[in-house]
């Protein structure tokens, strides 16, 4: 059950967009294939595979818009990908020598649709747009070669399991598969993508968390420092006046006591100085000292010692 008393219901992730370095890639890569797609097409038409070839502007036209945009893939997804299945419709349309590196493009380009773009449902009707608008071209190409005998070698087209049939469900069975693999390996990216932020985000709270936890206990350390202080003055200073109480009640008929009481109180106003000293070094480096040694060092002079309470009687 969701709940409405929340202030506001949390966002929908979004991938970060891509850096300077991430953009100069793109780049490079639509270069990349810009000038593989040049060489391998003029290739295809050397091997005469090809025996009508189109026009040279349609030709530098479909090359283009398969390779070109991939430079900005990830910053517009879907409309790169629009233009790039535009190209790839034109070389397959109008008989561009190339085969290769425009379906790697294709492939790119909704690759980059599942895995980049921030707009999810916009994204997925774009892909099934883009799927079947292939699938649509790929099926009626089909049915028009079905009607000429000087396609697929003149295989027979009669027959449910005829050769031509068998030819048009491996097309479309590679196509499905295709268009599948390129959506499957997008979402894995996203969502590989979206662990990776939260397990940094998560990182990052730890490492929160923990300096907070250090910083807590710095505090507590420093509380039970300066509580053991108290009590560590409060038990010399207590000393040191009953002490002197003890040498003034003595001081006119046991001289020698009052002495010792005096001696007492000079040794505990000592005690009190020096132990003063390791509490504030112990404040000013807690890293230094050992929190445990410095509750040992305060306890120590928390209970009187036997002189004290010899010369206290």
């Amino acid at each position: 059950m969701r709940d409405h008393s929340s202030p506001a219901a949390p966002t929908q992730w979004a991938r970060p967009r891509p850096g300077r370095a991430d953009l100069r890639g793109d780049a490079l890569l639509a270069a990349a294939l810009a000038i593989g797609a040049t060489t391998t097409s003029l290739l295809y038409a050397r091997t005469g595979i090809y025996e009508e070839k189109p026009a040279l502007w349609v030709w530098i036209l479909g090359l283009a818009l398969c390779t070109l945009p991939l430079a900005a893939r990830r910053i517009a997804p879907i409309p790169v990908a629009l233009v790039v299945g535009a190209g790839f419709f034109v070389c397959g349309q109008f008989g561009v020598p190339e085969v290769l590196v425009v379906n790697i493009c294709l492939f790119i380009a909704i690759y980059t649709v599942t895995a980049w773009e921030p707009r999810r449902t916009l994204a997925a009707w774009s892909l099934i747009a883009i799927t079947a608008a292939m699938m649509i071209w790929l099926v009626v190409s089909l049915i028009i070669a079905s009607s000429s005998t000087e396609d697929f070698l003149g295989a027979p087209r009669y027959g449910i399991f005829s050769a031509y049939a068998t030819f048009a469900v491996i097309q479309i069975i590679t196509n499905l598969l295709y268009f599948g693999g390129a959506i499957w390996f997008g979402l894995r990216a996203w969502r590989a993508a979206r662990a990776a932020t939260k397990l940094a985000a998560q990182g990052k709270e730890l490492d929160l968390e923990r300096q907070t936890s250090a910083a807590q206990a710095v505090a507590l350390d420093r509380i039970a420092v300066a509580r053991e202080l108290h009590d560590v003055v409060a038990h010399h200073v207590s000393v040191m006046g009953i002490q002197a109480a003890a040498a003034r009640r003595s001081l006119e008929r046991d001289p020698g006591r009052a002495a010792a009481a005096l001696a007492v109180v000079e040794e505990s106003a000592h005690a009190t100085v020096e132990e003063l000293r390791r509490l504030v070094h112990t404040l000013r480096t807690p890293e230094n000292e050992d929190s445990s040694s410095t509750v040992g060092i305060c306890l120590l002079y928390t209970s009187p010692s036997p002189r004290d309470a010899t010369l206290s009687r």
